[in-house]
């Protein structure tokens, strides 16, 4: 009798198991065959685990895949922001170490001032004497074609019509000191016998109105031997405000009214320099008002404004609370955003425009890291000349006539344009401008100025402060110098 195939009866064996669990009473199967299914189950269940273990570790893959990516997204910006704050504690250095500097040249002098015995030349009382002129009328504003602000007359010496008592002192940085000190006067040493130099030096500067020696005024071809005196040099603020028109030439602009309204609020003031012109000074007052005033102060050198104005993220406070603004560090080198929404309401807003004597402000700020604020052609620092030798290149590198241009030109929004060297005869007017009131001009800070002269540049060394490098600057920047004796205290572009 035929048996029945092998494989046919472990098909049966493993349908009864799955069934009943186990074979029927009676069809049991072959112990060979029990083996076999028993081996069979086990690696189906092997094979069953593997899937899974396989499953799970690919899941395990993508999730570490994933876990990485983001670790790599957070090293990024981890890169990133490390790399923005190495810029900014690079750009701190820089700033620290100009304070740095400037401290230890002021220890120094102050060390140096200490063993230097006084001079010989000691400044003479003033004694004014009551002398008047008669008056003469003065002359026309002439209008100068570049300017798109209302020029004004500057007050020469013949036209002036107060007496010698009505004159007043100004400080100026050309006083014969031998070391650089604050000053709050202007007085000179003749050296010879016509005293030229003096009457030179007050037909130059801005704000010089008289060359008094002995209470009695000196002008060129007098015949007296001053080559032992000291004379002052004066201002006729009366004669000045009088002439100066600020306040009719700001209620005389298209934005008064509008993007300038006299209500007190509190602003956001960008204060705007090429440097070394009292930018510092005029901030740090604006940074200490009541918040009602005052509600973000800027400090830039921005060589351009911009052509829409745009909100500003606040800024920074300034490092230090001293009371003279000039010894702060406030922050300063800053520029006009170009990403941010434009500003809805002008008159939230004031960008106030100082600019001084350009050859003034070069001796007290000059230096490669400034050039650097004002985006000049400064080149690499190792090259960068002193400012002596920039003064005999006759190169404008800095960028001031430019910078100057820029900002007396009419823009979209009101630039005040200030006049450092007639603010303090015209506060009220500044006031105006600002949108504060009347009443704080009082608190306006005092005018000063530090010495520096022939006799610094010899006693420190520094050629930067002699009077050949201020010729040298003078040829450079003379036609700057002849629009800020034309322009009034406030004026807007």
């Amino acid at each position: 009798m035929a048996q029945k195939p092998r494989g046919r009866s472990l098909l049966v064996c493993l349908h009864d198991a799955s069934i009943f669990g186990q074979p029927p009473a009676g069809k049991r199967c072959p112990k060979a065959m029990a083996r076999t299914l028993e081996l069979t189950l086990a690696s189906v269940l092997a094979l069953m685990g593997g899937v899974y273990v396989l499953r799970s570790s690919r899941a395990e893959q993508a999730r570490h895949r994933a876990e990485l990516a983001a670790a790599v997204a957070r090293r990024a910006s981890l890169s990133e922001a490390l790399l923005e704050a190495r810029a900014a504690l690079e750009k701190e250095r820089r700033w620290q170490g100009d304070e740095r500097a400037n401290l230890t040249r002021a220890l120094q002098q102050r060390r140096r001032r200490r063993r230097i015995p006084p001079s010989p030349y000691q400044p003479k009382p003033f004694v004014p004497v009551a002398t008047t002129t008669a008056p003469v009328a003065p002359s026309p504003p002439v209008a100068t074609p570049s300017s798109p602000v209302t020029p004004q007359s500057s007050l020469p010496v013949a036209t002036r019509s107060s007496p010698l008592t009505q004159l007043k002192d100004f400080p100026c940085a050309l006083r014969d000191f031998k070391v650089a000190k604050v000053t709050k006067t202007c007085e000179l040493l003749c050296k010879e016998a016509t005293c030229a130099r003096a009457l030179q030096h007050c037909e130059r500067l801005v704000e010089c109105d008289a060359v008094v020696v002995d209470g009695q005024e000196i002008k060129p071809g007098h015949n007296r031997d001053l080559s032992k005196a000291t004379v002052r040099l004066l201002r006729d603020d009366a004669a000045r405000a009088a002439a100066d028109g600020s306040r009719r030439i700001l209620e005389a602009s298209k934005w008064w009214g509008s993007a300038l309204k006299q209500q007190i609020k509190p602003r956001t003031y960008i204060v705007v320099s090429y440097g070394g012109c009292g930018s510092k000074m005029l901030a740090g007052w604006l940074a200490q008002l009541p918040r009602k005033y005052a509600k973000h102060v800027y400090h830039f050198h921005d060589k351009r404004p911009p052509d829409v104005l745009r909100e500003l993220p606040p800024p920074s406070r300034p490092s230090t609370r001293e009371r003279d603004f000039r010894a702060r560090r406030f922050p300063g080198g800053g520029r006009f955003r170009t990403e941010t929404r434009p500003v809805a309401d002008l008159d939230d807003y004031r960008v106030l425009y100082i600019f001084k004597d350009p050859v003034e402000a070069m001796v007290s700020r000059f230096g490669y890291g400034h050039c650097k604020h004002l985006d000049g052609d400064c080149g690499n620092e190792a090259s960068f000349p002193k400012l002596d030798v920039y003064a005999e290149q006759g190169v404008d590198r800095m960028g001031l006539l430019a910078f100057f241009e820029a900002y007396t030109s009419p823009q979209k929004y009101p630039i005040i344009a200030l006049n450092y060297h007639k603010l303090w005869q015209n506060r009220e007017a500044v006031m105006s401008a600002l949108g504060l009131p009347a009443s704080l001009a009082s608190s306006f800070p005092e005018r000063t100025e530090t010495v520096r002269n022939d006799l610094t540049a010899a006693g420190e060394g520094n050629k930067a402060h002699s009077e050949a490098t201020r010729r040298g600057l003078d040829r450079m920047y003379g036609r700057i110098l002849e629009r800020i004796r034309a322009l009034p205290a406030v004026s807007v572009a």
